[in-house]
C-alpha cells in the first residue's frame, strides 16, 4: 500500500470548503500556533470546518527558539490553543526557523512537554538537510514519528534519515485540491486511516500520563525555579556559543587580511634593502673618488694654475 494522501494548510489557503477537500483527500493537519501568543487567523475555523464533515485531521506548532522561547512555553501555549482534543487527532512540531542550532535539546524537551499535557507522541517535521546536520537519535529513541519535507514529487520515494522509517512525507509545495484557491502543500502517510489516527488522541487510553498537580509544594517550586533557570541558562549560552563562533570566523577572516599585508610589507622590506645597499654602494665610490682627489698634490695643482695663467697672459 503506497499510503493515504493528505494536506497540510494554514491561513496561505484563505476561506476553504471543507466537504470538497474531504471528497479528494484523506486527512488534513493545520497549523494551530507560532511561537508563544500567536494563533493562526484560521485555525479555529479550520479546526471546527474539518471536524464537521468528520475527516481525519491534525494539528502543528511552528517553532520559533530563535526568538528565545523556552519549548516549555510554546509547548503549553499549542496545547492551550488547540483545546480538547478528539479521538485520532494527531499533533506535529515544525522545526524549520533558522538562526538556531541547538534544535534536537529544544525540539525534544516540546515533544515530551506535548506529551506530558496530551497523552499523545508528537511527530516533529523537518527536512532532509535538518535531518542531516544534526543527530535526532534522542527524539528516535523517545519514540516520536518523522514527518519529513522532501519535495520530490514523488509518493514512494524515502529518502535515508535518522529514522527507521517515515511517518508522513511532504512531497511537494505545488499541490491543486478541490475545495482550495492556490497552491497546497501535499503529504502521503505511509499507512492506512486507522493506523493514522493511533498516531493522535485516544479517548479511552489508560496509559495517558497524569498531569502534576497545580498546587505544588514549596521545595517542588523551588524545584520548578531552578529547572526554568537552567532552562534559560542554557539557552543563553547556546545564544553566546553562536556568536563566539561568528567571532571565531570573523577572526579568521581577519587573520588572512593581516597575513596578506604582511606579505606585503615584507616585499616592501627586501624592496628597501636593495636600495640600502645600492646607495652603500654608491656612497663607496664617491669617497675612494674623493680619496683619489685628496692624494694629488696641492703644489701641483698651484703650479698648473701659474703655468695656465702665464700661458694666458702670452696670446
Amino acid at each position: 500500500m503506497s499510503g493515504i494522501k493528505g494536506i497540510d494548510i494554514s491561513k496561505w489557503q484563505g476561506n476553504i470548503d471543507y466537504s470538497k477537500v474531504k471528497s479528494v483527500k484523506d486527512f488534513v493537519i493545520i497549523k494551530a500556533t507560532e511561537g508563544v501568543g500567536y494563533t493562526d487567523p484560521k485555525f479555529k475555523n479550520n479546526q471546527a470546518g474539518f471536524r464537521g464533515v468528520g475527516m481525519p485531521i491534525g494539528y502543528y506548532h511552528y517553532a520559533r527558539p530563535d526568538l528565545g522561547n523556552t519549548a516549555i512555553a510554546e509547548a503549553d501555549w499549542f496545547v492551550k490553543t488547540i483545546g480538547k482534543l478528539k479521538e485520532g487527532e494527531i499533533l506535529a512540531l515544525d522545526a524549520e526557523a533558522s538562526g538556531y542550532s541547538n534544535w534536537v535539546n529544544w525540539s525534544l524537551a516540546w515533544l515530551d512537554r506535548v506529551k506530558l499535557k496530551t497523552g499523545v507522541k508528537p511527530l516533529v517535521y523537518i527536512n532532509l538537510n535538518f535531518n542531516n546536520k544534526y543527530d535526532w537519535s534522542k527524539v528516535v529513541k523517545g519514540d516520536y514519528g518523522l514527518w519529513l519535507a522532501y519535495w520530490d514529487e514523488k509518493i514512494l520515494t524515502k529518502p535515508d534519515t535518522d529514522w527507521s522509517f517515515i511517518a508522513i512525507k511532504q512531497y511537494t509545495s505545488k499541490l491543486t485540491v478541490s475545495g482550495i484557491s492556490g497552491n497546497v502543500d501535499g503529504d502521503v502517510f505511509y499507512g492506512s486511516v486507522e493506523t493514522f489516527k493511533k498516531y493522535g488522541y485516544q479517548e479511552n487510553a489508560t496509559n495517558l500520563p497524569i498531569e502534576p498537580p497545580q498546587n505544588l509544594t514549596p521545595e517542588c517550586e523551588r524545584e520548578k525555579a531552578i529547572i526554568a533557570d537552567l532552562e534559560k541558562g542554557i539557552e543563553t549560552r547556546n545564544k553566546k556559543i553562536d556568536t563566539l563562533k561568528s567571532g571565531l570566523e570573523l577572526c579568521t577572516e581577519e587573520k588572512a587580511t593581516m597575513k596578506m599585508e604582511l606579505k606585503v610589507c615584507g616585499d616592501k622590506y627586501t624592496t628597501l634593502m636593495i636600495e640600502k645597499k645600492t646607495l652603500a654602494n654608491t656612497n663607496a665610490d664617491l669617497v675612494k673618488e674623493l680619496n683619489e682627489l685628496k692624494s694629488k698634490s696641492c703644489v701641483k695643482q698651484v703650479i698648473d694654475k701659474f703655468f695656465e695663467w702665464l700661458h694666458g697672459l702670452h696670446r
